[in-house]
């Protein structure tokens, strides 16, 4: 960024709006990309995976489309980020290191961060309520949880509690947010946080920007992905016990043990997750001089709004957005 600071040849906005230009093509191409080989791969999977279940038992087949179902992102997600990896020379340890703040404030963030997103969570419920009430559209995104095999569930858990939070954080807040980092530290977090919102192209869209906002944040001041991945995990791990119980209690007879102690398990949960909320803003208003610090800007030549404008109004951002906008349409009318 320093480049075009002090040459009277060239103007200081105009140097500035090109490396915006540059990064917005290349956090672009990162997206597209991520999408386009899941889809490859996923389709790539399809036939033989099809061909193998006629071989496998019903459990077999089931685990089968399980990992078809998960892989193709986790690959495809995998190889982006080790793609990016050659501008700034990071490999995934160097993002991994101890977090750079003392052990209270990191657990105090954490705890904001875990809130803010289920506020949001509530909040883009209530507002899906409201447009299946007003359009009778299914708009709720579609449950990624399903009742199989205990393997298959140990699958699940693993996937969505563990790998995902790990790969989806390299991606977002490791290659994205870190490069984008130059143009303007909130600049950075506001982008790759909408970026990730917009990247699960459903009814989540809100929910999962205001967790990608809060991880963003949660990752700058402690210059580690680590305890974002811990939100990450703790927010999917619930989310994953919640639907399955769910499921499970409108399935099993109501005189049985087992709905007793799942009735139970679900009502601890979901009160956990309520006072998550109370307890975050508890948090946020009374240590918020040491938790919430004014956030670097490497590139103050240009506003926050200008930075957005030039950065959205990339044809390759706009490309993102247009696909965007197709796959959550289909999203909503296939749910």
């Amino acid at each position: 960024m320093d480049e075009w600071y002090g040459r009277p040849d060239w103007d200081p906005k105009a140097g500035a709006a090109k490396a915006i230009r540059r990064q917005a093509a290349r956090n672009g191409a990162m997206l597209l990309g991520a999408f386009a080989l899941t889809f490859l791969l996923a389709r790539c999977a399809a036939y033989p995976a099809a061909l193998l279940a006629r071989r496998l038992s019903p459990t077999g087949a089931e685990i089968l489309q399980t990992l078809c179902n998960h892989l193709p992102f986790y690959m495809a997600a995998l190889i982006i980020f080790k793609a990016a990896q050659g501008k700034n020379g990071f490999r995934a340890r160097d993002y991994l290191r101890k977090p750079q703040l003392p052990a209270g404030q990191i657990l105090s963030l954490m705890v904001i961060a875990i809130g803010a997103s289920y506020a949001a969570n509530f909040a883009t419920s209530y507002l899906e309520q409201m447009l299946e009430n007003l359009f009778h559209l299914p708009v709720s995104a579609p449950s990624t949880v399903s009742l199989g095999s205990p393997v298959v569930t140990a699958i699940q858990l693993i996937s969505l509690c563990l790998v995902t939070p790990l790969v989806e954080e390299l991606l977002f807040r490791g290659s994205l947010l870190g490069e984008t980092l130059p143009l303007g530290t909130a600049f950075a977090v506001l982008t790759s946080a909408l970026s990730f919102g917009l990247f699960h192209m459903s009814a989540a869209i809100p929910f999962a920007a205001v967790m990608g906002l809060c991880s963003g944040y949660l990752t700058v001041r402690c210059r580690s992905l680590l305890p974002s991945i811990g939100v990450h995990a703790v927010i999917n791990t619930c989310s994953l016990l919640s639907n399955t119980l769910a499921r499970f209690l409108s399935t099993a007879e109501e005189s049985s043990l087992s709905f007793f102690l799942a009735a139970w398990g679900n009502m601890l949960l979901e009160g956990v997750i309520i006072l998550s909320i109370p307890a975050a803003a508890v948090l946020a208003a009374v240590w918020h001089k040491k938790l919430f610090v004014p956030l670097p800007n490497g590139c103050p030549i240009l506003t926050g709004k200008e930075k957005c404008k030039v950065y959205w109004t990339h044809p390759v951002s706009i490309a993102f957005l247009i696909l965007v906008v197709i796959a959550t349409v289909f999203s909503v009318l296939a749910a």
